[in-house]
Order: C-alpha cells, then structure tokens, then sequence
C-alpha cells in the first residue's frame, strides 16, 4: 500500500488525515488482510476508502440490519413496571443552611 502510494507520488494516496493516522489505517487493513479478512466493518472514510482500494468489502453501521427486539428484565419476566402510588408526593430537600444564621441572629458580634 504504501509502496504504491510512494511511486504514485503521494504518499497519503489522496488522504487529508495525518500522515500517523494514514500509517495507522494501513496497519489495520495489513493485519486484516493477513488474516485472510475478506469484510471489513468500518465507520472511518480513510479506512473504509483504503481497504475498497484494495478490493475489501467494506460495511459501516449504518448499512448493518438493526437488532432484533430484546426484552428487558421487566417485560421478560411478565411483571409490569411498578407506577408511582395515587396520591404520593416527594419531600422538598431543606436547606443545609438554618433561617436563624442566614439572617444573622446567630452571628459573632464583633469590637
């Protein structure tokens, strides 16, 4: 890759990217094809503008299929989700902080 990059004149091979990031995409697609990959799943447009180069099929999330439904713990089980009581209302937190020293009743007279 980087060969024929070098002959062609650019080294990056048209990419924008830093030149350690273009190092970086090249290990990944190398180490790939090492190991016979034929796909890659990718999101990076270097990566992904790389390995087609190459003749890799390449997918990004967006191409993939969504998952299936899965139930939570609470649907799974048939147990609906418990609701708040009728009528039940939440205490306001008090202030750390006493009427009597925030109007300074309390405080150290001075001379």
């Amino acid at each position: 890759m980087t060969r024929e990059a070098l002959l062609a004149g650019d080294k990056r091979s048209g990419s924008d990217a830093p030149w350690q990031k273009v190092k970086f995409d090249r290990q990944i697609i190398a180490i790939a094809r090492v190991q016979a990959a034929t796909r890659l799943y990718a999101d990076d447009r270097d990566l992904v503008t790389f390995a087609r180069r190459l003749g890799m099929d390449v997918f990004s999330t967006w191409d993939l299929p969504a998952p299936p439904r899965v139930d939570d713990l609470f649907t799974v089980s048939g147990v609906p989700i418990a609701q708040p009581a009728q009528g039940l209302t939440i205490a306001k937190p008090t202030s750390p902080v006493s009427n009597t020293a925030a109007s300074g009743q309390n405080s150290p007279k001075s001379g």
